[in-house]
């Protein structure tokens, strides 16, 4: 008897909405971005063209890592936003690195609830509980982009209007 082997397609992750001709992962980020507008530049990706930004850093392992934001603040290069539904190991670590590397960085959750899943299953904290841990702020609908973004501004050192 032959037996068939199929390997499993790998999952792409594929632009579902554009929005001032560029293309986005998620219905979120498109939303955060018709929120913020001209405030914040969208930094690459394989979706958006030549890359930006990218932070680089070390894993747990010694091996380079790379991360690309979802957007920099307009005038204010250490500042940036992260729509996120789930912060994972991976994202925790990246998040991580552009702290220690100066950054300021601002979560967009899609809702409250997502803010309060746990990390992990049967983890204590949750994923907003581990934000505030590492000082890092959040907001939990797209609609509160703006006020997260003067927040971000507001506690970056490198801002003009941080007094």
């Amino acid at each position: 008897m032959k037996t068939h082997s199929r390997q499993r397609k790998r999952q792409v992750s594929r632009p579902t909405r554009g929005y001032q001709d560029h293309l986005f992962d998620s219905e979120l980020e498109a939303a955060i971005s018709i929120v913020l507008k001209d405030r914040v530049t969208p930094l690459g990706g394989h979706h958006h063209g030549q890359v930006e930004l990218t932070i680089k850093y070390l894993g747990k392992d010694g091996a380079t890592r790379w991360y690309v934001p979802d957007w920099q603040v307009v005038g204010h290069p250490k500042v940036l936003i992260e729509a996120k539904a789930r912060v994972d190991a991976r994202s925790r670590n990246h998040l991580k690195a552009a702290r220690e590397q100066g950054y300021q960085i601002g979560i967009v959750f899609p809702n409250q609830r997502a803010s309060e899943l746990p990390l992990f299953p049967n983890a204590e904290l949750s994923m907003g509980q581990w934000l505030d841990a590492h000082g890092i702020r959040y907001v939990t609908c797209p609609e509160q982009s703006l006020q997260l973004l003067n927040n971000l501004i507001f506690t970056d050192p490198s801002s003009e209007e941080a007094i």
